[in-house]
């Protein structure tokens, strides 16, 4: 027989192959894989096949083998088409043809991206939903192996997993990634079934995929936003502990230290109450533009709340360098802002600390806190680095939150009660209830240390309810013994806020039997920033129980006078730092005697705190101060020793 020579070189780099007839009718393997997608044990089979069949013959040249096809048979050559490659494979090895019939019928119609891929991965029918999802026809994808959409990283999967459905097991994937043309992603659940013939020997694969592209863009968002400030686009918290976590490790491997800083936008609050919340998100991003482009290279921010940013230093090795690149930081936020954008009080505290061999992510984020906040207490717009005394107070700190965690349920917090005078007829007329705390290992804590903590930790509507009961059923026990005193009780604005605290007082006022108009509920002055209808709906709430509101530390925020018209308010209580002033400072002395004025005109009563000396009381007495308390008039007293004190009925001052 007459024969004719073709070049059948084996492809064996990613174990493919397509089958593909020349005009000069050379068989060339290699060209035509990424149109047919033979496995490389596939086309190996295929060739012994012709040989053994005798269609093929070969002889060995070089390092590989010259294939002769035997001419004479009734499939002629060349083959110039996919088709006829097919017909011609197929009548040599006896494969079947892969057809569906009624896959149009069955699968065409249907929202579900669905396929009939052959046994050497090559797409047989698909139809408009699976064309639609890869942005292509159905004839492109028709007769092309499935690895030419598969994406790069899932091709060695694909391959182990068709050995295990030829095997019998069906396949099933929550995602799956795919490539378009234009070399955007398609992801899509993938669900593999074999089916067989009559003998159980495997035809082809129907593979449906619905397409969760969209779902995934939304899951890559969220994840988006897990790690990134949705305002900013820079790192958040989250982000900033795992890249603080192996800014550690490298620095411990090298054995340099590095710098962090805390920057805290002091008044953010207020930064939107004056610009409106979208000039408020507007001026944020720009200081986050600003502390960006003044950071070092190898340097990056965060921003882990409304109001604090963090500079990680990767390469800043010493003290004194960090202190200088956030004061250069702190100068570029001080610049001035587009006109529309001018924050009236753009004020920034911020911390400092070096890292050390025993530092975590979680140590460095307290010690940033405690020097920001000393920062802050020294009056802001500077630059605090951490030290040993703020390692002391940072320790402190740590141990006070942990045993706040639990010095309600110890019964650790008690009540002392400051006498309030009448200083017209300097005699006893109520008290405030003071909130005090004793620790077993701590010992008495001060309450301007420790209520703040209160407050951070979420507490407030716990202890704060704690306190109004607890006074409250006091004063029904000086009421049995016929004492008769008011009750002044301190309310936080978050407290006001976030806690029923109208429940909370309806609720002791029924179980004691008092008369709340002998209820004060002393809320501070920073109320009045709030919102007015917000406000007067709460404030409402408390004064429909008969109780009397007063405003505490009046003279000490940013309300003006006028902002007490019509508000539900009974009484003001002027702060003890102008008291301090009063007769010595001629700005304090004029700004108590309008207050009191003030007060006159709007029919509030008026309470002096802090008074310390005779002086003050006989000036408060001529203005026509109604009520006062202070240490030079009675200090705080135990429920005991108030009781005693009152049946005394003494005239004020006391000897």
């Amino acid at each position: 027989m007459m024969t004719k020579t073709h070049d059948l070189s084996l492809l064996s780099n990613y174990g493919a192959a397509l089958l593909l007839i020349a005009h000069d009718d050379r068989i060339k393997i290699r060209e035509i894989a990424d149109a047919l997608g033979l496995s490389e044990r596939a086309t190996q089979g295929i060739v012994a096949d012709l040989v053994r069949g005798g269609f093929v013959t070969r002889r060995p040249e070089g390092r590989g083998y010259v294939y002769e096809v035997v001419a004479g048979h009734a499939l002629a050559l060349p083959l110039q088409t996919d088709a006829e490659v097919r017909d011609f494979l197929a009548a040599l090895t006896g494969r079947p043809e892969c057809r569906v019939p009624d896959f149009d019928n069955l699968y065409g119609r249907s929202g579900v991206p669905t396929a009939i891929v052959d046994l050497d991965g090559i797409f047989r029918h698909v139809n408009g939903a699976l064309a639609r999802m890869w942005g292509q026809e159905p004839e492109e994808i028709v007769g092309r192996p499935w690895i030419t959409f598969t994406h790069p990283e899932d091709v060695s999967f694909w391959e182990e997993a068709a050995t295990r459905l030829v095997e019998g097991d069906d396949l099933s994937l929550d995602q799956q990634r795919f490539l378009r043309p234009d070399g955007t992603l398609a992801w899509a659940s993938m669900y593999v079934a074999t089916t067989r013939d009559e003998d159980g020997e495997p035809l082809y694969y129907l593979v449906q995929m619905p397409d969760i592209t969209d779902r995934k863009r939304i899951e890559e968002q969220l994840d988006y936003y897990d790690y990134y400030d949705a305002l900013t686009g820079l790192p958040n918290k989250t982000m900033l502990l795992n890249r603080l976590t192996l800014a550690l490790g490298e620095s411990r491997r090298h054995g340099k230290p590095f710098g962090v800083a805390l920057l805290h936008l002091d008044h953010f609050k207020l930064i939107y109450a004056t610009l409106g919340h979208e000039k408020g998100d507007e001026l944020i991003r720009q200081v986050a533009v600003r502390i960006v482009t003044n950071i070092l290279p190898e340097s990056f921010a965060a921003r882990v709340s409304d109001d604090d940013f963090v500079i990680v230093g990767a390469s800043v090795e010493s003290a004194a360098f960090l202190v200088e690149r956030v004061h250069n930081t702190l100068s570029a936020i001080h610049q001035p802002y587009d006109s529309p954008l001018k924050p009236q009080f753009m004020s920034v505290s911020a911390g400092a600390v070096m890292s050390d061999v025993d530092s975590s992510p979680e140590s460095l984020l307290r010690d940033l806190d405690a020097a920001a906040e000393r920062a802050r207490a020294a009056g802001s717009n500077r630059v605090e680095l951490f030290d040993a005394a703020l390692c002391e107070s940072a320790r402190r700190r740590t141990a006070l939150l942990d045993a706040l965690l639990s010095a309600l349920d110890r019964d650790e917090f008690y009540l002392h009660y400051q006498p309030i005078v009448d200083l017209r007829r300097r005699t006893l007329t109520g008290v405030e209830a003071l909130l005090r705390w004793r620790h077993e290992e701590l010992g008495e804590v001060s309450p301007a240390e420790f209520i703040p903590l209160v407050e951070e930790l979420g507490l407030i509507g716990e202890v704060g309810g704690w306190v109004v009961g607890r006074a409250i059923d006091q004063m029904a026990r000086w009421d049995r013994a016929g004492l008769g005193l008011s009750m002044s009780i301190n309310v936080s604005v978050r407290q006001l806020l976030t806690t029923d605290l109208a429940d909370v007082v309806k609720g002791a006022l029924f179980d004691s039997g008092v008369d709340p108009g002998r209820v004060v509920l002393e809320l501070t002055e920073s109320v009045l920033m709030e919102d007015d209808r917000s406000f007067s709906l709460l404030v409402g709430q408390l004064k429909d129980l008969g109780v009397r509101i007063s405003i505490d530390d009046f003279g000490t925020g940013y309300s003006s006078f006028g902002r007490l018209k019509g508000l539900p308010v009974d009484e003001l209580k002027i702060d003890r730092s102008f008291i301090q002033g009063f007769g010595l400072d001629d700005q304090d002395t004029t700004l108590v005697e309008a207050i009191i004025a003030m007060a006159r005109a709007l029919r509030l009563k008026v309470t002096a705190e802090g008074i310390e000396n005779a002086q003050q009381l006989s000036g408060l007495r001529l203005l026509g101060c109604e009520h006062g308390q202070g240490f030079y008039l009675a200090r705080p007293l135990d429920p005991e020793a108030l009781a005693e004190l009152a049946r005394r009925d003494p005239v004020w001052p006391l000897a």
